[in-house]
């Protein structure tokens, strides 16, 4: 965040930019504060799995400590990648299998929000679908979803809250595997307009 902030000062002091043309030019050039969580850890589940996989708990402003004159802004996109299977076959509507067309396991987004810093109870939004495995294959596929500006579930996500994994099966039969996920947040920054420097 410290070269970032340079950046930005180089452009609001040297160059006079006001703070928002700065950060367009900040974004426009892929600068911006991200928070990621990755895992490798194995897991397999079957029988209506609903299994927490993996959580990326976005700091508060507080927590950030972000140079002087910068400042979060809205939440750019939220990456999930996700490599997984499922049991490797299925006895009915065989001549769907190799497709997506009535998988029945797959992964979901989750973001959950503290209304008060001291509230014990989460605000939990409605999950999304992340990826769907291929259906009836036993190799393990990568599977990446990018929910960007426009995707309703990116306006939920703020400073404090957290983006949880969650892997799914329906039916008993139904198995799915999972050997990695990265769940990767990202905002953009605000600049103050005071064309001081930003340090």
């Amino acid at each position: 965040m410290a070269a970032i902030a340079v950046i930005a000062t180089m452009f609001t002091r040297g160059k006079g930019l006001p703070g928002d043309v700065v950060a367009q030019i900040l974004a426009l050039g892929g600068l911006h504060y991200c928070c990621d969580a990755v895992t490798t850890e194995v897991l397999q589940g079957s029988n209506n799995m609903d299994q927490l996989y993996l959580e990326v708990a976005i700091p508060t402003r507080e927590q950030l400590r972000l140079p002087s004159g910068l400042e979060l802004a809205e939440c750019l996109e939220v990456m999930v990648d996700c490599c997984s299977h499922d049991q490797g076959w299925a006895s009915l509507d065989q001549e769907l299998n190799g497709t997506y067309r009535s998988s029945f396991t797959w992964s979901e987004l989750e973001v959950t929000k503290q209304p008060l810093p001291e509230a014990m109870e989460e605000i939990v939004i409605p999950r999304t679908t992340a990826s769907v495995n291929l259906r009836a294959s036993r190799a393990f596929r990568w599977h990446r979803k990018i929910f960007d500006h426009n995707d309703p579930v990116v306006a939920k996500v703020t400073p404090g809250c957290k983006c949880r994994l969650y892997m799914r099966s329906q039916y008993p039969g139904w198995i799915n595997s999972v050997n990695y996920g990265r769940i990767k947040v990202s905002f953009a920054l605000e600049i103050e307009d005071t064309r001081e420097s930003v340090a």
